[in-house]
């Protein structure tokens, strides 16, 4: 997050003022963890879950969509679960394009427009359990849980981890002394893990492996050079989006960075566009970022969509697609 501790991305000292609260945390965790287990809902279709073991931006919601478009291609009716973290619905809604994040949130927001061309739904709900029973009752044959890593109530049938290539475990400390949210050996239940943007030596995994890159796309970026930018994001690591940016050969004449999931004011985005238009300059932002503005504000910048690729794409999608057939034997 952009209002993460810095530290949370460097070594660190092995005990620190925040470390007796890490440990509390990571008892409750387990704790929780178990006595969710014990209620868990098992569906009549294949569930893969996709999630993380840190806080922060991943490529997750990327990879979601990704893996939706890949089972609605061959024939599955996908319902992506997301409890819609930043919206007001509580109880299961399936989500459209038209609806505000304020309902529903920011990414699943976006995930419904990055798959409106698809048969693929998305659904919010704080209890993804009754969201699976409500989307499997209007016909899903496959669910996705998004961000499910540290949710037991619904069992799954597949364990997706997405790791951050460039830092996978910050500091290696549990919430709040680091951003991880379980220790390390907790991908022992993975069933594979997914490092994006791989830029350093990753030590061994416990699963298999696959390597995917998650950029800003290219053909958008080409519009936008000898072009001054003013660049503003409000996602778990902003600063990754704008080193994508320079890393292009794009000018950066000012960018803004927000805490993720950031709901921006009128008067936050005016002023933005204002001081683009008295600089000269283009606004752009993320799909997720435009996902929380109305209509009539996204018209007057630049969207910048994400794409993910890499030679892994096609191994993976064999490897899923032999762990969901086993699933239904």
């Amino acid at each position: 997050m952009s209002n993460a501790p810095s530290w949370w991305q460097q070594s660190a000292p092995s005990f620190n003022s925040f470390t007796p609260l890490s440990m509390l945390y990571g008892m409750g965790q387990k704790v929780d963890a178990t006595l969710r287990r014990k209620r868990q809902f098992k569906a009549p279709v294949p569930v893969i879950s996709v999630g993380n073991i840190t806080v922060g931006g991943s490529g997750k919601t990327p990879l979601v969509a990704l893996l939706a478009e890949h089972f609605a291609a061959q024939g599955e009716l996908v319902a992506i679960l997301s409890r819609g973290y930043g919206g007001s619905q509580k109880t299961p809604y399936r989500v459209t394009k038209d609806d505000a994040a304020a309902r529903v949130g920011d990414e699943p927001k976006m995930l419904a427009h990055l798959l409106r061309h698809t048969s693929a739904q998305v659904w919010v709900g704080r209890r993804r359990s009754a969201s699976a029973k409500r989307a499997i009752t209007a016909g899903a044959t496959l669910l996705i849980l998004d961000d499910g890593f540290q949710h037991h109530q619904l069992h799954r049938d597949v364990d997706l981890v997405v790791l951050d290539g460039q830092n996978p475990f910050g500091n290696g400390q549990l919430l709040p002394a680091g951003p991880l949210r379980e220790p390390k050996n907790a991908l022992r239940r993975a069933h594979a893990v997914v490092v994006m943007n791989s830029t350093t030596k990753t030590a061994a995994l416990p699963c298999t492996r696959f390597d995917l890159t998650l950029a800003a796309d290219k053909s958008t970026l080409d519009k936008l050079k000898e072009q001054p930018l003013i660049a503003f994001a409000g996602i778990g690591r902003p600063e990754k989006f704008f080193d994508n940016l320079k890393h292009h050969g794009l000018t950066l004449f000012r960018q803004y960075s927000f805490a993720d999931h950031h709901r921006y004011s009128i008067a936050e985005v005016q002023n933005l566009l204002n001081e683009a238009k008295e600089n000269q300059a283009t606004l752009v932002t993320t799909e997720k970022d435009a996902a929380r503005l109305p209509a009539h504000l996204r018209e007057k910048m630049v969207v910048i969509p994400a794409s993910l690729d890499g030679s892994d794409t096609t191994r993976l999608f064999q490897h899923l697609d032999q762990l969901v057939n086993l699933s239904r034997r």
